[in-house]
Formats: structure tokens, sequence, C-alpha cells
């Protein structure tokens, strides 16, 4: 918006009583919100169950696998076995040769933990298949 715009926007606020700019101010907030939430679900969009990913916490960088999407947040398992429900713009999906190579390094280390047990948690138990 240019000068004038904003000069015109004070003068239309001016004329506002205190109730209606209440209004105003909460269906801003409620464009703002409706904004953000798309905004998520558009950066939840580019990961998948299961997809490997990385972001920094505190300076340092943590990996781990997405287990679950959830409406603003996607649910991981890191690599130390902790769980953490991190937002979509603070994730970064490893690349598939840094994955194959990070694999290669850590032969003589334990497999990795068997990400389809964490899964079944989140199924309704009428969809798990009896063992």
């Amino acid at each position: 918006m240019d000068a004038d715009a904003y000069d015109e926007l004070d003068r239309c606020l001016a004329k506002i009583d205190e109730e209606h700019l209440r209004i105003l101010s909460m269906r801003i907030g409620d464009r703002l919100d409706t904004l953000r939430m798309r905004r998520e679900q558009e950066q939840l969009q580019r990961f998948r169950i299961l997809d490997r990913v990385w972001f920094l916490h505190e300076g340092r960088s943590r990996e781990g696998t997405i287990l679950k999407i959830n409406r603003r947040t996607a649910s991981l398992r890191l690599d130390d076995g902790s769980q953490w429900n991190v937002s979509p713009h603070l994730l970064h999906r490893l690349e598939d040769d840094f994955i194959d190579a990070t694999v290669v390094e850590k032969d003589d280390q334990q497999p990795p933990r068997d990400v389809w047990k964490d899964l079944l948690r989140y199924l309704p138990a009428g969809n798990r298949k009896p063992r």
C-alpha cells in the first residue's frame, strides 16, 4: 500500500466507534488465522508419512521420521527415540543420497526402530490386523 492508502485508512478508522473497532479487530484476527492455517496446510502437504526430515532446535540439527501429519504440525520420531510435534515451516526433507551415505557410515550400529510399530498406534483398533 502506498502512503495515500494508509492516510485514507487512518481517516476511515478515526470515524469508527470503539465497539465497531473491536468487531473489526476480531474479524482481522480471524482472517489472519485463516491465512496462517492455509499456509501451514500448504507446507504440510510437502511431506508424507515416513519421510525422513531434519530441523534445528537450540542450534542443533535433529533428524527423524514423520509418523503422523496433524492439522498444524507433523509428529516425528527422532533418531534418539524421542517424539516431537514440529511446525512444518521448520522441517526440511533429508535428501535420498544423504540418507544412503548415513546408512553406509552407520553399518556397525543397531538397526533403526521399527517405524511401523509406531504407526500402528495411530490406527483405529478396528483397522489393525491380528497377528
